[in-house]
């Protein structure tokens, strides 16, 4: 009877382990994705009397990645790379001044973590990011015009869900925060579509 009951329980954690492994497995291999949404970059331009400013548009792009499992617990780690494009192109000014600020491409290059919950896969990310900034600065009595575009170098972290759909593909939502240097940065909510090979 107790060899019985042993070996019930032996082959149940069996069970468990393959279902998880099972669950895990649909997080994990070489991915591509194209992604888009909500684009809030913030800049300050002190050195024409104005302070923080913040910026509202879309940004959209594509993304490609490789996950991996850690055994039997459900923890999925990864690696990603992104491209992308904003559609910020704005201005402020006042009585003096006038500075129009576009955003260019977006690259990133970050890890992940994440953890197989009730069907989905629910995350955090962090790495390096790329973003270009392109201004123009116009300032009257006397006129005068400035134009500079410069790649600025940060960090960027997030988190977000993936939720496996038909077959390999999958969809995704997630909030990410980036802090650039020259006092920029910039908040992003973003939904997604991708497919794993």
């Amino acid at each position: 009877m107790q060899m019985n009951s042993l070996r019930s329980g032996v082959l149940a954690l069996a069970a468990v382990g393959s279902s998880t492994t099972v669950m895990a497995s649909e997080f994990t291999g070489p991915r591509i994705e194209v992604h888009g949404g909500y684009d809030r970059p913030s800049a300050q331009f002190r050195a024409y009397g104005f302070g923080s400013n913040h910026f509202s548009g879309g940004s959209y792009g594509i993304g490609a990645g490789y996950d991996l499992a850690l055994g039997h617990s459900g923890v999925i780690v990864g690696a990603e790379i992104n491209g992308d494009l904003s559609s910020i192109d704005e201005c402020v000014s006042d009585a003096t001044s006038r500075v129009c600020v576009k955003a260019r491409r977006d690259l990133s290059a970050l890890v992940r973590l994440g953890k197989h919950v009730g069907g989905a896969l629910a995350y955090i990310k962090a790495g390096y990011a790329n973003a270009r900034f392109a201004s123009t600065a116009t300032i009257s009595g006397p006129p005068q015009s400035f134009s500079s575009a410069h790649n600025n170098t940060g960090a960027r972290v997030g988190a977000g869900v993936e939720y496996p759909v038909r077959r390999r593909a999958y969809v995704k939502a997630e909030y990410q925060y980036s802090n650039y240097e020259a006092h920029l940065s910039r908040h992003q909510i973003l939904g997604g579509i991708g497919l794993r090979f």
